[in-house]
């Protein structure tokens, strides 16, 4: 096409036909019109060959027609008008790697980083222009990791790993990053590795004691908290994270003495807000704890955590109005959180302004989050008056008042019919859990474990009738519910309301919990007495 540059031309005639001409051609190209983009671009930068924009969009067409070396000049064209432009150098850097000239692109990169270009997509180039250089996928890790993209900062610390099998950092980094995946096993093993090239990392060793904790080995997690502040006894983390392992261990008040300790150490530490918040919560010191989730949410408003448990607090205070708010808002933060929604509908069941309707609605909600289990019980045996296989898991075979309801019927279960499987949650086994485990014929610890390894063992254990003894109470299992590992599944106790899911079967009440009109998702089963 011949340039337009008469003054009847609709480019060049005024400012505003030149935008619409250019908008034009965007349009067209965001269409998916590609041809005919690059011949209205080609037509206006005629008229305009310095636009910057104009020879970026040209430049990027050429690149997805899979022309990168013919798409050069028009990057290095909308720089020289524009250097300020971040998206423009990124382009430019991603067009030369694709047009195999990896040392230009890694000097043009070498240049934007000192001109202040950061970020992972500059990380992600990095580690492109240098594929084997352990540091650069290092460093794309962690910007990954910063932007919650867990499994490909998981790919990138490995690859790192593949380079230079010896980098501490890599392997500490890559255990944070399964912690967050709730690969926990993995995340142990990688911290493990992290100390074996560097005995004296803290922060490994740091990681490694609240990876124990979440595994349930309290003891070792405090062993691994205490080693690194013996290492570097400022390290605020390794308080924080000890303060936790010790208030899973019931040791409150050096817990909380662990959380100021952090907060000293460092002031802007919103998690230790959060933890210390949720002690006073439970030592009823109401106001203390929203003022520390509220300074916990001052520094980081996108923290889930402690947006949820000021809504606890707020539960407490009778300001419903403000635990719906914060909920919403933990909710919007970390949809998905197993605990966040336990909490959330333990709130929302004593809610004074909602009707049953729309709370069992909040349950349903929950519910749905769950894929119908593929399941298939056809190879199930089935033969008649055998010895029945009944499982029951709960985080509460100790001292709890549960154990009142447990023990009871644990007791008078009859084991030449019923063979009894237990599927432990506890976080802190006490002097009521040898009791426990006297009443049991196998007793299995799940504490730590992933739901999908918990199911695939119930269904090892060829469990006929799985019974949850918690509902949306605190350590619930109810994701291992969702996967459906066994024919007949019901909830029992806990809560004492239906637990949203599909999967489960029953729910075990009497006629006083569940008078006629309770809504439950499950089968209601009405027992004779309380």
């Amino acid at each position: 096409m011949s340039p337009m540059t008469n003054s009847n031309s609709p480019i060049a005639a005024t400012p505003q036909t030149r935008e619409h001409a250019f908008r034009h051609a965007v349009a067209v190209h965001e269409a998916g019109r590609l041809e005919e983009a690059g011949a209205l671009y080609q037509t206006f930068l005629q008229a305009h060959p310095n636009h910057p924009e104009a020879n970026h969009n040209m430049g990027a067409l050429a690149v997805q027609l899979n022309h990168a070396v013919a798409s050069l000049p028009f990057f290095t064209a909308a720089l020289d008008a524009d250097p300020t432009r971040r998206q423009y150098w990124l382009s430019y850097i991603d067009a030369l790697i694709q047009a195999d000239q990896q040392d230009v692109a890694g000097q043009i990169l070498a240049l934007a980083q000192q001109q202040g270009l950061q970020g992972a997509e500059v990380d992600e180039l990095n580690a492109r222009v240098h594929p084997d250089s352990a540091e650069a996928h290092f460093k794309l890790g962690n910007a990954l990791h910063a932007m919650q993209r867990l499994d490909a900062a998981a790919t990138s610390f490995q690859r790192a790993l593949q380079i230079q099998p010896h980098f501490a950092a890599a392997h500490s980094n890559l255990g944070v990053t399964l912690r967050d995946l709730g690969r926990l096993a993995e995340a142990e093993a990688s911290f493990r590795s992290a100390l074996h090239f560097m005995p004296d990392y803290a922060r490994a060793h740091s990681h490694l004691g609240a990876t124990l904790k979440d595994l349930g080995r309290l003891d070792e997690a405090e062993a691994s908290c205490r080693r690194a502040l013996q290492i570097n006894p400022d390290l605020a983390e390794a308080h924080c994270n000890l303060g936790a392992a010790l208030q899973q261990h019931n040791q409150i008040v050096e817990a909380e003495a662990c959380f100021r300790r952090a907060l000293e150490l460092n002031p802007d530490f919103a998690e230790a807000y959060t933890n210390l918040g949720a002690i006073l919560l439970d030592w009823g010191r109401l106001v203390e704890a929203a003022v520390c989730y509220q300074r916990a949410l001052d520094l980081a408003p996108q923290q889930a955590y402690a947006q949820q448990n000021s809504a606890n607090s707020f539960a407490y205070l009778s300001d419903y109005e403000q635990v719906v708010a914060k909920s919403n808002a933990a909710q919007q933060c970390d949809p998905d959180d197993p605990m966040l929604w336990e909490q959330r509908l333990y709130t929302f069941s004593y809610h004074p302004d909602l009707s049953a309707q729309e709370i069992f609605n909040e349950f349903v909600r929950w519910g749905d989050r769950f894929p119908e289990p593929v399941v298939d019980f056809s190879r199930h045996d089935r033969t008649p008056g055998r010895r029945l296989r009944i499982g029951f898991v709960s985080p509460d075979f100790r001292r709890h008042t549960s154990r009142f309801y447990f023990w009871p019927m644990f007791e008078n279960h009859d084991h030449a019919v019923v063979e009894m499987f237990a599927y432990s949650n506890v976080v802190l086994e006490d002097d009521a859990t040898p009791k426990f485990k006297t009443m049991f014929d196998h007793w299995r610890h799940i504490r730590g474990m992933p739901d999908h390894d918990v199911a695939r063992m119930i269904r090892d254990d060829r469990i006929d009738i799985l019974v949850d003894g918690c509902n949306h109470m605190r350590d619930d299992r109810l994701g291992v519910f969702a996967l459906k590992p066994a024919p007949v599944q019901a909830t029992w106790l806990g809560a004492a309301w239906t637990t949203g899911l599909k999967a489960v079967d029953y729910v075990l009440f009497d006629n006083y919990i569940a008078p006629a009109g309770t809504l439950t998702r499950e089968s209601i089963v009405r027992l004779p007495k309380c």
